[in-house]
Order: structure tokens, then C-alpha cells, then sequence
């Protein structure tokens, strides 16, 4: 080689400057990428509905946590699961009777909201938002039927009041 030659390669025959360039684009698509993720991560782990909920006393309430948790029948379903679960009456049978005979009473107006939301629809497509009321409603018949095994001797009083 001649003495004052330019090199333009280095060991592994890569031109200088032109693979660290690439590298560090694709480091900054690649950490952009992964913010990206993690922010929704976070957003989605904000949004994701929690295990241990309390009891809501009312219709109310219960519709609280359905707009800020629930994107559709499925998710009002594992909401009144998890509500359940933390409210089962073996862990606290006094209090939780009362609590569980109030969310029934919340449950039945949501499925008669849910009802009146199916007929709106039919005359009006355009009335659609939030969870589907049909699904919501099949979700709710078959937890109604089955906490009126473990509250039947206090339901029948809101059924006759609802009906």
C-alpha cells in the first residue's frame, strides 16, 4: 500500500461511518418502537380491569365501573365475576348478604336497561355504544340465575318489585 493512502474499510470490510449510521437509525426506530409499547402497556394496565373491586351499593356505581372499565359484554362479565368473587357471603356472610342483595337489585335494572337498549336499537341502528345490550343480557340471565341460588330467600322481593 502506498504511504498517505485513504482506507476507506475497516476490519470486516464495512465502509467506515456507513454501518454505525445504519445501526444507530434503526437503534432509534427500535427504542421508539419500544416506547411505543410500553406506553401501551402502561395505558393498557391503567385501563385493565383489577382483580379486587368493591361491591358497588347501587346502579349507579356499577355503571361507574362499567365506563371506565368495560369495552364490551365480556369485560361487564368478568367485572360482576371478580365483584363476586370479592364479595363471595362465605367470606363474610353478614355484610356481604346485604352487599350481593344490592348488586342483584343493580344487575336486574342493568338487564332491564340492557332490554330497553335492544328494542332503541332495532327502531334505531344508529344508538349503538358501549357493550352490545344483547350480549350484556345473555351475561347477565345466566348470573342472575346463579346468585339467586345463593340469595333465594331475599330475591323474590326484587323480582316482584322489578316486574
Amino acid at each position: 500500500e502506498e504511504e498517505g493512502a485513504f482506507d476507506e474499510s475497516d476490519d470486516d470490510g464495512e465502509l467506515d461511518g456507513v454501518e454505525d449510521e445504519e445501526e444507530g437509525g434503526e437503534d432509534v426506530k427500535t427504542e421508539s418502537v419500544k416506547k411505543r409499547k410500553r406506553s401501551e402497556i402502561q395505558r393498557d394496565a391503567k385501563n385493565a380491569i383489577p382483580y379486587i373491586l368493591e361491591c358497588p351499593a347501587d346502579g349507579e356505581a356499577f355503571q361507574e365501573l362499567i365506563d371506565q372499565y368495560a369495552k364490551n359484554a365480556t369485560d361487564v362479565g368478568t367485572l360482576i365475576a371478580r365483584i363476586r368473587t370479592c364479595t363471595a357471603v362465605p367470606l363474610n356472610p353478614h355484610v356481604n348478604k346485604g352487599k350481593l342483595h344490592n348488586f342483584y337489585d343493580a344487575l336486574m335494572h342493568r338487564m332491564v336497561a340492557c332490554g330497553d337498549a335492544v328494542a332503541e336499537t332495532h327502531l334505531d341502528a344508529s344508538v349503538s355504544h358501549g357493550p352490545d345490550p344483547a350480549e350484556e343480557m345473555d351475561i347477565l340471565v345466566g348470573v342472575l340465575f346463579e346468585m339467586t341460588k345463593g340469595l333465594n330467600d331475599v330475591v323474590g322481593s326484587l323480582w316482584r318489585r322489578t316486574l
